[in-house]
């Protein structure tokens, strides 16, 4: 395990969002671990250099929260899944794609990202990652998931 209780983990993560500008947190892992009695809301005054959150939650798909206030659900693909491991960074590097696509590169330019571009990317990139067993091999190039997109 990497944190040895459930407040150790807290701790750990509360630490490392002090320092993020974006993050990725999954569904169980903020209700069951970051947020406790607290609101997203909450987070933007706890973590002052989060500009950027995306809440993932597996197949269901992801929301995605900025500090300026917007709020954007994209529904995931559905996908005869094989095996989970790898998606969710495949989902972070999707993220990191279109982040970088949208030429937002510096803090205070996140707040205009175009929300439902980057999670449909981003849940496209981790819903192809489902469909082959193994994490490295089955992440997918930019050209999957562009195909997938396509189609």
């Amino acid at each position: 395990l990497l944190w040895a209780d459930v407040e150790a983990a807290r701790a750990g993560m509360r630490e490392g969002l002090q320092y993020a500008h974006i993050a990725k947190i999954s569904a169980e892992e903020i209700d069951n671990v970051l947020l406790q009695g607290e609101t997203i809301a909450d987070l933007w005054d706890a973590f002052p250099n989060l500009q950027l959150l995306c809440l993932t939650d597996g197949g269901k798909g992801a929301t995605l929260y900025t500090r300026s206030g917007q709020e954007h659900f994209e529904p995931g693909f559905k996908m005869e899944t094989v095996d989970t491991t790898g998606a969710g960074d495949s989902f972070v590097a999707g993220m990191l794609v279109s982040i970088l696509e949208q030429g937002l590169t510096t803090p205070e330019s996140l707040h205009n990202v175009n929300a439902a571009k980057l999670l449909r990317f981003a849940n496209a990139s981790g819903a192809m990652a489902t469909t082959r067993k193994g994490a490295i091999p089955a992440l997918p190039t930019r050209e999957v998931v562009d195909a997938f997109l396509d189609s």
